[in-house]
């Protein structure tokens, strides 16, 4: 089945979006080959942060056979550990990674049969970017070219676009190579319906400046809208690491996510989401329902379809969203 436009649209750039929905999927996915459950061992992952305690936040561990044969997923939810069962004898990587937080990996021997083992990881922060030098700030511009800037973006604003035009270029003159100028080409570009050009401007803006947290919020949602998932996670990912605290960011990474099938990351995101901009992120209800109901949580993807009808009746993705839930409560 397939969602009509407006579903994951929101604040990405003037889209509209299709989202796939998957019916009940198991938070593990398995390529075959190293599950075994009768003889089954496990390895049972304790996740600590940086002074040895037990990880509070929600961790996503992913486990991986040394062939390659089976990946599982799970998410630690402040749990002291989680438990990956029906291992067959083996080599195991683990890896633990929380939003804001450097993954860490592990690896893990199963010698024989129905053998445990425990394994901790600690995961510890990113470093923030006034604690990376160069990284907090794009380049200072001159008064003049400032000035330009902040004349353009008002004409971006009031839709008058040939004053926008003209003041970019002015800025273009005089501070060339500078992000900001590149990011406002960008949306320029995308008002006169210019993807490719948009595109361009956004990257060159992101790799002059890695942190330009408006460009990468920009250039993901182009990326995601040109059905580019993978590419768009990428950049939505760094986005999320330069404005972690944006409800809109996480929000957009778990659309990502949930469009390749990640339900466990799309769940870690849109729960963040949802945590962060509590019901100013009505929109993010919808797509935690989807992932819950993908994940075959019932009772979860239900309240979350609930409570996004109370925060949004008249979004264009309420009739939709009806449907599911009157599809929940059926199967019940």
């Amino acid at each position: 089945m397939r969602l009509s436009r407006g579903s994951c649209a929101g604040s990405f750039l003037l889209l509209g979006v299709l989202l796939v929905f998957v019916p009940a999927a198991a938070a593990q996915c398995s390529a075959g080959g190293s599950s075994n459950p009768a003889n089954g061992g496990q390895v049972v992952v304790h996740v600590r942060d940086a002074g040895g305690g037990a990880f509070q936040g929600q961790a996503l561990v992913r486990l991986t056979s040394a062939t390659g044969g089976l990946t599982q997923m799970t998410v630690t939810r402040g749990t002291e550990y989680v438990i990956f069962p029906g291992l067959a004898p083996g080599s195991y990587v683990v890896e633990a990674t929380a939003p804001g937080y450097i993954a860490a990996r592990e690896e893990a021997t199963l010698s024989i049969p129905r053998q445990v083992v425990d394994l901790y990881i600690s995961i510890r922060p990113q470093a923030s970017p006034k604690d990376t030098p160069g990284a907090a700030q794009a380049p200072v511009l001159a008064p003049k070219a400032s000035k330009e800037l902040d004349l353009a973006s008002q004409a971006l604003l009031a839709n008058d676009l040939a004053a926008a035009q003209e003041h970019l270029e002015k800025a273009q003159k005089l501070a060339p190579g500078h992000p900001d100028v590149h990011y406002l080409m960008g949306m320029l570009a995308l008002r006169h319906k210019d993807r490719a050009k948009a595109r361009a401007e956004l990257a060159q803006a992101t790799r002059l400046f890695p942190n330009h947290r408006l460009a990468l919020n920009a250039l993901g949602s182009l990326l995601y809208e040109a059905g580019e998932y993978a590419a768009a996670s990428e950049v939505l990912e760094r986005a999320v690491e330069a404005d972690g605290d944006s409800w809109r960011t996480h929000w957009r990474l778990a659309c990502s996510y949930y469009q390749q099938r990640e339900y466990v990351r799309a769940r870690v995101q849109v729960e963040r989401a949802v945590q962060i901009g509590k019901d100013d992120a009505g929109e993010a209800q919808l797509v935690l329902g989807l992932t819950l109901a993908a994940l075959g949580e019932r009772a979860g993807a239900t309240q979350a379809f609930e409570t996004f009808l109370r925060l949004n009746p008249n979004h264009a993705a309420a009739g939709e969203a009806r449907q599911r839930l009157e599809a929940l409560r059926a199967a019940h």
